[in-house]
């Protein structure tokens, strides 16, 4: 059906189109095309999700799972969100949300976990729509050598 998104777990033939969104999102050329081919699907940790519209990439949705011997639970952080602005603020964002954690309660998986800009307001107001709620972590980071 035209103008029907779809959100469907990516495969690697997807490769191409991924690379587009993700140079748009994460700026060119931040990953190569053979990378992402070698990658999509291959990450026992990671999963990617898509939205499809005729044919065509429209978003993503990368997550991790988080697996610790501390824990007796699996929990799955939200690592990255992106849907082309054109298809924004019609609903194609909160529905891949809605699919990753529909996705993860099957695997019986119900702990969420996400980052994003301090900065960024929109998309707190999005996550916190969807029922998100801020913590009180700060996020450390530190290079420990060449990239």
């Amino acid at each position: 059906m035209e103008n029907e998104t779809i959100f469907r777990v990516a495969n690697k033939s997807d490769a191409d189109e991924f690379k587009r969104l993700n140079d748009m999102f994460n700026g060119k050329n931040t990953n190569s095309l053979d990378n992402i081919k070698k990658s999509l699907c291959s990450i026992d940790s990671e999963s990617v999700f898509v939205a499809e519209r005729n044919g065509k990439l429209i978003g993503f949705c990368c997550c991790q799972e988080l697996k610790s011997v501390c824990y007796d639970t699996c929990r799955f952080e939200i690592a990255e969100l992106f849907v082309q602005e054109e298809y924004q603020k019609i609903g194609i964002g909160k529905g891949l949300i809605y699919f990753v954690e529909n996705w993860y309660k099957q695997r019986s998986i119900f702990k969420i976990k996400l980052l994003t800009g301090n900065k960024n307001l929109n998309a707190q107001g999005f996550y916190e729509h969807l029922g998100y709620t801020k913590t009180d972590q700060i996020l450390y980071k530190r290079w420990i050598g060449e990239i």
